[in-house]
């Protein structure tokens, strides 16, 4: 991983819920006001103009975050699966869970993130969070917490250096504790790069993007004999809803197994090419868009649900665009975006492997103004051929419309068809299923460094005009795209959650 300077945080600061005691974040009340153009200020755009620092700090992040630089285990009695609510805040900008930590355990907020691999948490003692309302994290009357070989380390983004130490301490999640396990507390921090719904990160990608020590769920998968080698995520869709709550329940993540109620069909799995055990990466084969289908050869994507967009590289995401009739591109700031007809409806699709998956098209349109739409998809140079960071960020605007599983063994993603959208908007179950006892062994180490794939340009095979008019209703939903939430695309640092949320690279001072 490269050097602090190429580590950099553009977080969007927008509500505060205190900490709770209880093993999951609370659900809002049916009396929580509703999050309209009207009532809360804070997700609306300030001024009617787009604002061009948040896009170039959203473009930029994401350049940072994805820089290119023997034993088994017995299968006979792996059994133990867990799950976690998640919810959806802001109309889709995010998605948090909740984490305990300490003895007694208190539960804390955390963004989901599987475009990153550490823990952290905003600690009590920062300066600037004791009047910002953050609930932040405390060790004190904890009797597990253990600062034995605590470094300093330090975060560099745009505002500046975000600095903290590691420690260690027990943390449970799904039902499952782990002692000793290594984090971040962060002392001096600067509001706007975290949402204040939350106290810290909980990074599930792969151990060689970890700075502060081996993730969690490599922990918990070794310490537990997981019915599956596997974790999953299904995330609600709320941008239709015309008046959704500013957080509420947003989802599922299980670990250890899948919840075949959330999905129907077969789960179809893309192996992660040999040696990029790094962010959980698939290769992308192919795109659709209205009539037309776009050859790309092989291009290595990240799965990241720490992302609300999805980024690119610039050819292909012209190329996509080029398709989408009264297209105008950003320029400065907001270079590598683009902007269409709202009136305009998007049917775009990515094939993974063999199979192609639809995206809804109330997903694309992010925001708008003056009847010009914000596309969810924007131009950035990340990796190419032969380099180890991904060509394409795929993040929530894609993973809303799929079931996502991430398997450590064999490595792989997997994507399913969702059996219920609606249901996700609604409080979990605790997964309570019957799981296949597995029938061979798995290795104990599988993180390996290595191989290639390739790359193409991009050939555009066949053109279909766009239908313009009306975007009515599709088939996820049954509200139009254009009741949706109005973005806080005038707050400098929405960055953060629009493009690589919360997945950071940390860089170790």
């Amino acid at each position: 991983m490269p050097s602090a300077s190429y580590a950099s945080i553009f977080v969007a600061a927008l509500l505060c819920l205190p900490p709770t005691s209880t093993a999951a974040p609370s659900i809002p009340s049916s009396q929580s006001q509703p999050v309209t153009r009207g009532t809360l200020k804070r997700l609306k755009r300030a001024t009617s103009a787009v604002d061009e620092p948040w896009l170039r700090g959203h473009r930029d992040y994401l350049k940072n975050k994805y820089h290119a630089g023997s034993d088994s285990t017995s299968p006979a009695k792996r059994q133990t699966y867990g799950s976690s609510q998640l919810f959806n805040y802001g109309a889709d900008y995010a998605y948090y869970t909740s984490i305990s930590i300490g003895t007694p355990p208190v539960a804390y907020d955390v963004l989901l993130d599987t475009g990153s691999s550490d823990l952290w948490f905003v600690g009590e003692d920062c300066p600037t969070c004791a009047t910002s309302g953050r609930p932040t994290y405390s060790s004190t009357g904890s009797s597990t917490f253990n600062t034995t070989g605590s470094a300093p380390f330090g975060i560099s983004y745009l505002g500046g250096d975000v600095n903290g130490t590691t420690a260690h301490e027990t943390v449970s999640m799904a039902g499952m504790s782990i002692d000793n396990q290594s984090y971040g507390v962060i002392h001096i921090f600067q509001e706007g790069s975290l949402p204040k719904i939350v106290s810290g990160l909980l990074g599930m990608a792969w151990r060689p993007l970890a700075k502060l020590g081996v993730p969690w769920w490599m922990n918990a998968a070794s310490k537990y004999q997981w019915a599956e080698p596997l974790f999953a995520v299904a995330l609600s869709r709320e941008v239709t809803n015309p008046a959704p709550l500013a957080s509420e329940p947003g989802g599922s993540f299980t670990v250890g197994a899948v919840d075949p109620s959330l999905f129907t069909g077969e789960i179809d799995y893309i192996d992660i090419p040999d040696g990029y055990n790094t962010w959980w990466l698939a290769p992308l084969t192919g795109i659709t868009i209205g009539g037309s289908v776009l050859q790309i050869g092989s291009q290595l994507a990240a799965i990241d649900t720490g992302t609300t967009l999805i980024g690119g590289p610039p050819t292909v995401v012209e190329a996509i665009y080029a398709q989408i009739p009264g297209v105008q591109r950003g320029t400065g700031d907001s270079a590598g975006y683009y902007f269409y007809p709202c009136e305009t409806q998007v049917n775009i699709s990515f094939t993974f492997g063999n199979k192609s998956w639809p995206m809804n098209p109330s997903d694309f349109p992010y925001d708008s103004q003056n009847g010009m739409c914000l596309g969810a998809i924007f131009a950035v140079t990340l990796g190419g051929p032969g380099q180890l960071a991904p060509q394409w960020i795929v993040g929530d605007a894609f993973l809303k419309n799929v079931y996502s599983v991430f398997r450590y063994y064999p490595p792989a993603v997997g994507f399913a068809q969702l059996a219920n959208p609606d249901t996700l908007t609604q409080p979990q179950p605790s997964l309570s299923i019957t799981v296949p006892v597995a029938s061979s062994p798995i290795p104990t180490n599988v993180l390996t460094l290595g191989g290639s794939p390739s790359a193409a340009g991009v050939t555009v095979t066949s053109v279909e005009p766009f239908a313009t008019g009306s975007r009515g209703n599709t088939s996820n939903t049954g509200n139009s795209g254009t009741s949706r939430i109005s973005r806080s695309m005038a707050w400098p640092w929405a960055t953060g959650f629009l493009l690589g949320a919360v997945g950071l690279g940390l860089g170790i001072f």
